[in-house]
């Protein structure tokens, strides 16, 4: 199953929303939502930790921080 690359979105006022997308369950993706903006950030929707679930979330953090720049 192919799982498509990380999505990054902006409001109007500047905060950040990227889209990282998991295999949740065997036949079905699912997304997970990363918001961040200036000191806050939010984790919505963590996948189901079954499978490649948790191998997709911490990919995705890592194309997160490299667009971010960010430790």
């Amino acid at each position: 199953m192919s799982i498509e690359p990380v999505a990054r979105y902006e409001t109007s006022g500047g905060a950040r929303i990227y889209r990282i997308a998991a295999q949740v369950f065997p036949m079905l993706t699912g997304n997970v939502y990363l918001v961040l903006d200036g000191d806050y950030a939010a984790l919505i929707d963590t996948g189901s930790g079954l499978g490649d679930s948790t191998l997709h979330v911490r990919q995705g953090f890592e194309q997160v921080r490299a667009r971010e720049g960010g430790d």
